[in-house]
């Protein structure tokens, strides 16, 4: 069955060690197309979404090879243009940057449009406007998007508001061609820096340039060998979960710089944060202090630890206001939590909560990634025990996920 039982535990001590960063490694492997050669990654987070990505690569005739735990053997010597209109494309959300890939390799692409969890309208206008402004034909039947690419010139990219996926598509796309692309107002996620370097290593010429990206491609790209940077959302997910339990944890590999305002708001709750080179300590001895959150754009407060903020602004010793300015409907977990015994009200693009003295044990859905992790944090907290339904939306995101929380708990 597909689900979950979780009973209270006690306070957190010990040392996590973060795995690569799937927000990161995902665009890696979209990037694999554009190799001549092998590449051999280290630090792959196993999780079912890079699982996903490794089968359309296969559908490119990309072979794709684990190795060891967290290393991944990709050859895309023998990669061909393949239409990616199968039902795979629906299970993941990243699937979209293969219209970028196929486009400025193949000037062609034709795919189902993406999935991945359900937070809202996650339209792909940005995607499609900025495959036109390369000079593409986009065209959109049904569930399906076809492109073509005839000629090609320079070519400057105008986002209205910031997007990751659209900031990539529009990368991948670029390095390709002959050209130079300048990519307005680019994406400042760290994940987007971490494919930068990965292309650069592999002989792209991709730069930032104030708050653009340029892109003069063309070059051959080849790399032999890359490690993804560190899940920040998962170092995050743990270090809320040691505030919200109590204890001490340290979280090892990671860039604290690329945590600053979760840090910040960990502090105002009550916590004590310790940084060193590539760690982060975390000592929590009281109720968390309640703490107001707007999630934004990097590098403000993510969106992905929304929804585990939350559980700890349920137990805080006061009133939360907690506002999404990326998914506004990114709540879901909020009826979850109500199950429990949380109090909150909804409010624009977000929810003010009121923090209760305990939460209760209770059967609670999960319908999303992070959602997941909210709820499996509630149900170490809750008095009596917990049950998760469709628990297994974790492994898109959380390697090894329960193996790690038990390595931390006291009892």
């Amino acid at each position: 069955m597909d689900h979950k039982e979780l009973k209270p535990v006690g306070r957190v001590s010990g040392v996590v060690e973060i795995s690569g960063a799937k927000n990161s490694a995902l665009l890696l492997l979209a990037a694999t197309v554009l190799l001549k050669k092998p590449v051999l990654f280290y630090r792959m987070p196993d999780i079912s979404d890079v699982r996903n990505m490794c089968d359309l690569l296969a559908l490119l005739n990309v072979k794709v090879r684990w190795l060891a735990r967290d290393s991944l053997y990709v050859d895309p010597t023998h990669v061909r243009y393949q239409e990616l209109c199968t039902e795979s494309c629906g299970e993941i959300r990243t699937s979209v940057l293969f219209l970028g890939v196929l486009l400025g390799k193949y000037r062609q692409a034709c795919l189902k449009t993406p999935g991945g969890c359900h937070l809202g309208p996650r339209p792909i206008d940005f995607h499609v406007g900025a495959m036109r402004d390369f000079g593409a034909q986009v065209v959109l039947e049904g569930t399906i998007l076809r492109a073509c690419l005839e000629a090609v010139q320079d070519t400057d990219i105008i986002f209205k508001r910031s997007s990751v996926t659209a900031t990539v598509n529009a990368m991948l796309c670029g390095v390709s061609l002959p050209t130079t692309t300048r990519i307005h107002q680019a994406a400042k996620e760290p994940e987007i820096d971490d494919l930068i370097q990965f292309l650069q290593l592999a002989g792209g010429d991709v730069q930032r340039e104030a708050g653009d990206i340029v892109i003069r491609g063309g070059q051959d790209l080849q790399l032999e060998q890359y490690k993804v940077m560190p899940d920040r959302i998962e170092a995050g997910t743990f270090l809320i979960a040691a505030t919200i339990l109590q204890g001490s944890v340290t979280v090892t590999e990671v860039v604290p710089q690329h945590m600053t305002a979760l840090l910040s708001a960990l502090r105002q709750a009550g916590a004590s944060v310790e940084i060193g080179d590539k760690t982060i300590t975390l000592m929590m001895n009281r109720r968390p202090l309640p703490v107001d959150i707007e999630a934004k754009e990097y590098p403000e407060f993510p969106t992905d630890l929304q929804p585990q903020w939350c559980v700890l602004a349920c137990l805080a010793n006061g009133s939360s206001r907690i506002t999404d300015h990326i998914f506004s409907e990114r709540f879901d977990h909020m009826d979850e939590l109500a199950k429990k015994g949380a109090k909150f009200t909804y409010k624009a693009n977000g929810v003010e909560i009121n923090g209760v003295d305990f939460l209760e044990g209770s059967e609670v859905y999960a319908k999303n990634l992070r959602s997941a992790a909210a709820l499996v944090l509630s149900g170490l907290v809750a008095r009596g025990k917990s049950k998760i339904i469709k628990i297994s939306v974790l492994n898109r995101g959380y390697p090894g996920f329960f193996l790690k929380i038990n390595n931390i708990l006291s009892n």
